[in-house]
């Protein structure tokens, strides 16, 4: 879904949400994550949830959605459509994206928040 025009900020989102879906993808049979995977998958049915990049100032705002256990990125806007967004800071992608090892092996380290607060759990 990447390609040479994208920004440096849409490059490092990519990369996070790779992390993110081996991290679940390794730990799809343990708790807790294969209960929220399944509640996702129930709860989100077609359903999408917003993230914002930001640093000082909002970079993106991407609509993502859970569908077969992952993470989809369905759409980039340039800023936030409403205040329903979650918020994610730059420096926390270059930290995921500049040690993934780290991160998929322990997923636990990964802020789930904007999942966990979308399914109200």
């Amino acid at each position: 879904m990447t390609n040479k025009s994208n920004s440096k900020e849409e490059d490092l989102f990519h990369r996070y949400v790779e992390i993110c879906n081996r991290a679940l993808e390794l730990n799809k049979d343990r708790f807790p994550f294969k209960q929220i995977l399944h509640t996702a998958q129930n709860m989100m049915d077609n359903e999408t949830v917003s993230l914002a990049v930001y640093d000082d100032n909002p970079k993106a705002t991407y609509d993502i959605s859970i569908n077969e256990n992952q993470i989809d990125v369905i759409d980039k806007n340039k800023t936030d459509k409403s205040n329903d967004v979650w918020h994610i800071n730059l420096s926390y992608l270059e930290k995921v994206v500049g040690n993934p090892e780290e991160y998929i092996k322990n997923p636990a380290k990964i802020d789930w928040d904007w999942l966990k607060n979308r399914l109200h759990m």
